[in-house]
C-alpha cells in the first residue's frame, strides 16, 4: 500500500515535470515568434527593401524603420521611417515623431524634414541651464557657449576665468 501511494506520488510528479516542461517550451517558441516577428535588427545601412521581414524593425544611424508588406500576397514592401533611437544598441529608447529627449548635455528632438526622419540635437545643457544655439551664458567663472558645426553637430566651448572681474 505505501510502495503504491509513493508510485502514484511520482506518477503526479512526472506528469507535473512534463506539463511545466511543455508549457516552459511553448513560451519559448512564442517568445522567439514573438521576436522574430517584432524585433529590432541593428545593422549600419538601411536594409534591401525587397529582403525586409515584414513587421521587423531595423535601427539604423539612430532611425528606427519598420518593415511593411502591402498588396496581393504581400509583393509591396516598404520600409517606413517610424521614430529615433537614443542609441545605436538595442538598449536604446524610442524616441517618437516630433519629441524631444535629453541626455546630460543636450537635447535632442527626433523630427521628419522632407522624405528623411533626423534625431538632431537643438539645445545645449549645463548643469541646470539649457543654451541655446549660439547663446553664451556665464555661471561663476565660466563663460560657456552652444556651437553647431556644418554637419549639425552641437558642443559647449567653456572658458574658465581666473578672476571674476574680467566676466562683468
Amino acid at each position: 500500500m505505501f510502495l503504491f501511494q509513493i508510485l502514484k506520488l511520482f506518477g503526479l510528479l512526472l506528469i507535473l515535470a512534463f506539463f511545466t516542461t511543455f508549457v516552459e517550451s511553448y513560451t519559448k517558441e512564442q517568445k522567439q515568434r514573438y521576436l522574430d516577428e517584432h524585433g529590432t535588427d541593428i545593422i549600419l545601412k538601411v536594409p534591401d527593401v525587397t529582403q525586409c521581414i515584414k513587421r521587423r524593425t531595423y535601427l539604423v544611424n539612430y532611425i528606427l524603420y519598420m518593415c511593411f508588406h502591402y498588396g496581393i500576397a504581400g509583393t509591396v514592401k516598404a520600409l517606413i521611417p517610424m521614430a529615433c533611437a537614443t542609441t545605436t544598441d538595442k538598449y536604446h529608447q524610442r524616441i517618437n515623431m516630433n519629441k524631444q529627449w535629453k541626455d546630460q548635455s543636450f537635447a535632442y528632438v527626433c523630427v521628419k524634414e522632407g522624405p528623411d526622419v533626423k534625431f538632431k540635437p537643438i539645445t545645449c545643457l549645463y548643469q541646470n541651464a539649457e543654451i541655446q544655439i549660439n547663446q553664451t551664458i556665464r555661471v561663476n567663472n565660466d563663460e560657456l557657449k552652444c556651437v553647431q558645426n556644418v554637419e549639425g553637430d552641437l558642443a559647449i566651448i567653456q572658458k574658465h576665468y581666473l578672476d571674476s572681474e574680467i566676466l562683468k
